[in-house]
C-alpha cells in the first residue's frame, strides 16, 4: 500500500469520524494529565464554524490548549511537562517553538478506521482580561470571546470550542473569515517588542553569570504553594513557583547553568534534561536582580 493522501478531502468518512474521536481523546488526555482543556483552533475552527467539519484541502488539525500559567517563565515550563509527557504517552512530538508542538500520531496508534494524522498544538493563555494565542492573536480580544469554553458539534463529537469562534477566526483569517479564500496565505506578524518572544528563542547564556549566586539579602515567603522574594534593590516582588524557587537555591555561585542542569536531571530521573526551563528562569533571574555573579568554585 502507498502512503496515504495528506488532504482531509482524501479519507473516508468513517475516517473522519475516528479523527473527530480522536480529537475528543486528545481533550480527556489533557483534562485528565494535565488539568487543561484544549480545544479547535486555526484550520479545523474555521472547518466547525464554516460546516463543522475539517476543510477538505487541510492536511492537520489545529488544537490550543489554555494554559494555567500565570508567568512567563511558568508558560514555558507546563510546555516542557507537556512534551515529556506526551512522549510517555508514545507519541512523536517536535517542538517548534515553545509555543507551537507538531505531534505525529501513527496509523495503528488507535482504531484500525484511523489514518495516521498530524496536530499542531498551540499555547495560549488569558492574562489581564485578554486572550493570548501564539502567534499571532496578542491580547487584541477579550478573554470573554474566549472563555468559558463550548461544546458545538463536529462529526458526531461535541469538542471544545471558544465562547465566540467568529471573534477568534477574525483575528486569525481577517473579516472575509466566513467565505473561502483560494488566494490566502499566513504570514506572522512578528515585531521586535513581540509579547511572544520567550515562546520563539531559546534562552541564551550570555546575560547569565556563568556562577549563579543568589543575590544577598534575599527574603523568601512562601503562600498558597507559591514563593515571594523581594530584596532591597529589587523593585517588584518576584512570585517563583517551587521549581523555580529550588532552581534558586541551587544557585550558589559553585556550579554554572549546565551542572544545575544536570544536577535536576539525576535528582528527578527526568528522560531529557530541562534545559529550557532552566535558561529560561536563570535569565529571568538575572534580569530582575536575583542572581548575582561569583568567583566560581575554589581549587
Amino acid at each position: 500500500m502507498g502512503a496515504r493522501p495528506a488532504r482531509f478531502a482524501d479519507f473516508g468518512a468513517d475516517e473522519l469520524d475516528a479523527l473527530a474521536q480522536a480529537v475528543a481523546g486528545f481533550e480527556r488526555l489533557f483534562a485528565a494529565e494535565f488539568g487543561l482543556p484544549i480545544y479547535l483552533s486555526w484550520g479545523t475552527l474555521l472547518g466547525a464554524a464554516r460546516e463543522r467539519n475539517f476543510i477538505g484541502h487541510d492536511t492537520d488539525i489545529d488544537l490550543a490548549y489554555l494554559s494555567a500559567a500565570t508567568t512567563d517563565f511558568e508558560i514555558v515550563e507546563e510546555n516542557e511537562t507537556i512534551v515529556r509527557v506526551l512522549r510517555d504517552h508514545g507519541l512523536t512530538v517536535q517542538r517548534h517553538t515553545k509555543g507551537q508542538l507538531h505531534v505525529n500520531v501513527a496509523r495503528d496508534q488507535h482504531t484500525a478506521l484511523l489514518p495516521a494524522y498530524n496536530l499542531d498544538v498551540w499555547t495560549s493563555w488569558v492574562r489581564d482580561g485578554r486572550y493570548f494565542h501564539y502567534p499571532d492573536i496578542k491580547g487584541d480580544i477579550a478573554a470573554a470571546a474566549v472563555t468559558p469554553l463550548v461544546r458545538g458539534a463536529f462529526r458526531g463529537e461535541r469538542l471544545l470550542l471558544p465562547a465566540d469562534p467568529a471573534a477568534v477566526l477574525r483575528c486569525f483569517y481577517g473579516d472575509g473569515w466566513s467565505e473561502p479564500d483560494p488566494g490566502y496565505a499566513w504570514y506572522p506578524r512578528y515585531s521586535s517588542t513581540d509579547v511572544f518572544e520567550f515562546l520563539r528563542q531559546a534562552p541564551t547564556s550570555t546575560s547569565i553569570p556563568p556562577w549563579p549566586r543568589r543575590a544577598a539579602n534575599l527574603s523568601v515567603a512562601e503562600h498558597d504553594d507559591h514563593f515571594f522574594v523581594t530584596a532591597p534593590h529589587i523593585h517588584e516582588a518576584q512570585r517563583l513557583n517551587a521549581s523555580a524557587m529550588l532552581i534558586l537555591e541551587l544557585c550558589t555561585g559553585s556550579q554554572s547553568p549546565a551542572d544545575i542542569i544536570g544536577l535536576l536531571q539525576q535528582a528527578f530521573r527526568l528522560p531529557s534534561a530541562p534545559e529550557v526551563v532552566v535558561l529560561e528562569f536563570l535569565t529571568h533571574a538575572a534580569a530582575t536582580g536575583l542572581l548575582e555573579p561569583a568567583p566560581g568554585p575554589t581549587e
